[in-house]
């Protein structure tokens, strides 16, 4: 082989090997610092169309979970309401047996007795304030229409206690009907669903992950790999600027009356 100094194409070779090292030195270090191997378009750009649209379908899944979430706990607002009124109707059916069992002329147990009834009537109104049972699609009529019959129940007489009896039996049992409906909604229906969400989530991260996350065991050998191969090329640069200084002094020694072999 010849020796040029004009194109030093050994020179050239190395020096191109070394800078694609050094680059992929670095995108290894930034793989590693970042702990994703996706940093930009160029690094994978079907992989980064497949992961962001990936991130879009766990995003929209967490919003479906929030929204469960949210209603489970509305849910359990109105369970807190609709036993508080519980256990006003309670009160009050007890209150309308006391009157019903109350001889003809005891009227100042009566009174006292309606007058218990209607706070814990005025109770009721105040558990319900701000309820939004209406918000959660069930059928609320007929518990409305219930706790619409108690307003003006007198137990000051026999006839008027037997009468809120039986409204204050039925409103007992549309509210409990309804806090079962309540349950039965919580969970059956939202807590499976958002159980269910929260799965095809995780899979949807774990596929998100396959794609963009760093694996770092072969990111490590991959760097490792490429620290060793910066090494060998800067060696072989070294090597081949060396052999323009040989033609160099070859040059020298010729002047000086001398002429060398260069094996």
């Amino acid at each position: 082989m010849g020796i040029r100094i004009n194109q030093n194409i050994q020179s050239l070779q190395a020096l191109r090997n070394l800078r694609n090292t050094q680059e992929a030195l670095t995108r290894n270090a930034e793989q590693l610092s970042t702990a994703s191997q996706i940093n930009r378009g160029a690094d994978n750009p079907s992989g980064l169309i497949a992961s962001e649209n990936l991130r879009a379908q766990v995003a929209g899944l967490g919003e479906e979970i929030q929204g469960r979430q949210n209603q489970a706990n509305q849910i359990r607002v109105e369970d807190v309401r609709f036993d508080e009124v519980l256990t006003q109707l309670r009160s009050v059916r007890g209150q309308a047996l006391q009157s019903l069992n109350t001889g003809a002329g005891d009227a100042t147990t009566r009174a006292a007795g309606q007058a218990s009834a209607q706070s814990s009537l005025q109770g009721i109104r105040q558990a319900l304030q701000g309820s939004r049972a209406e918000e959660l699609d069930l059928d609320t009529t007929q518990l409305n229409s219930a706790l619409n019959d108690l307003q003006g129940i007198d137990l000051t007489t026999a006839e008027g206690a037997a009468q809120a009896l039986g409204r204050v039996d039925q409103a007992i049992e549309q509210v409990a009907t309804f806090r079962g409906q309540l349950g039965a909604r919580q969970s059956n229906e939202l807590e499976p669903e958002a159980r269910n969400l929260e799965v095809q989530a995780e899979n949807l991260r774990a596929s998100e992950s396959a794609i963009r996350d760093t694996d770092f065991a072969e990111a490590a050998v991959a760097f490792t790999r490429n620290q060793i191969r910066q090494s060998t090329g800067l060696a072989a640069l070294r090597q081949s600027n060396q052999n323009t200084q040989q033609a160099a002094g070859l040059v020298s020694n010729s002047r000086g009356g001398r002429v060398n072999t260069i094996a």
